[in-house]
């Protein structure tokens, strides 16, 4: 993309994929392109024309980057990229069209994150994780193998550096340092670092964050809802609590992290 944009001698390059037919474009940076060179941008249309869409890649020529930043800060109105940046240098200057055909989703909702992240555990998934031509350097915490006790059951499940599961888990991604104890069921979720899931307690269709505690025989979500249940970190879920689809718990406070460390 970088030896592209600099062989154009672009003002900017917008790296634009083609989404499949039926999806909603609406809410995306719509692209008008031939050629390799952006014709025209319609940042989150009403009525949409056609399914290319910008990635929210981008690679820009400082000096035409920063005269832009400047006409547009004098005017009080920066706005977003979209808004009036790229239309602009659309207008003004030379705008390069990068097409890319492989994987890429956008995750700005929590209903496309946990979509995201759930269509990778599919058979004929869109993306490896380990491919060896591709590597991902990640900040992967050093921790002790995952375990899987006599009690659980596995079906499609992801599993990190030590999370210990004895009870069943469908379709979910599990964090390092997970805890899912015998009786407790976990289906179409992402389980971040360290969550416990006591016994009898079911999880469906959510995200739930970085040391939270769902507590025994609670209920979170539906399995076939659209909008998932949030659980924001280090939140704890008392024992029998009902929580609906589309439910959001915000994080603890950090005073409160703080104030329980001491």
């Amino acid at each position: 993309m970088i030896g592209a944009h600099l062989d154009a001698a672009a003002d900017a390059t917008v790296v634009s994929t083609v989404m499949p037919a039926g999806t909603d474009v609406s809410r995306y940076l719509v692209v008008q392109a031939d050629g390799g060179r952006v014709r025209s941008v319609d940042y989150k249309p009403d009525s949409p024309t056609g399914r290319c869409v910008g990635t929210e890649v981008f690679a820009y020529r400082p000096a035409a980057l920063a005269e832009q930043l400047h006409d547009l800060h004098r005017d009080g109105e920066l706005g977003d990229y979209g808004e009036r940046l790229l239309p602009r240098l659309v207008t003004d200057g030379v705008v390069a069209d990068f097409r890319h055909d492989g994987h890429w989703r956008d995750l700005g909702t929590p209903t496309a994150y946990l979509d995201g992240q759930l269509e990778l555990l599919r058979k004929r998934s869109p993306f490896r994780l380990d491919d060896p031509a591709w590597p991902i350097l990640t900040s992967m915490p050093v921790r002790g193998p995952a375990i899987v006790r006599r009690t659980a059951s596995l079906d499609r499940a992801a599993l990190a550096p030590a999370a210990d599961v004895a009870g069943e888990v469908v379709n979910s991604v599990v964090g390092p340092g997970v805890v899912i104890e015998r009786g407790a069921r976990v289906r179409h979720s992402v389980l971040m670092d360290d969550v416990v899931v006591r016994a009898g307690a079911t999880v469906a269709r959510s995200v739930v964050a970085e040391g939270s505690v769902i507590g025994r025989r609670a209920v979170l979500g539906a399995p076939n809802a659209v909008h998932p249940v949030l659980v924001g970190s280090h939140r704890r879920i008392p024992a029998d609590t009902v929580l609906p689809a589309g439910s959001e718990l915000e994080p603890r406070r950090p005073r409160d992290l703080i104030r329980g460390t001491r």
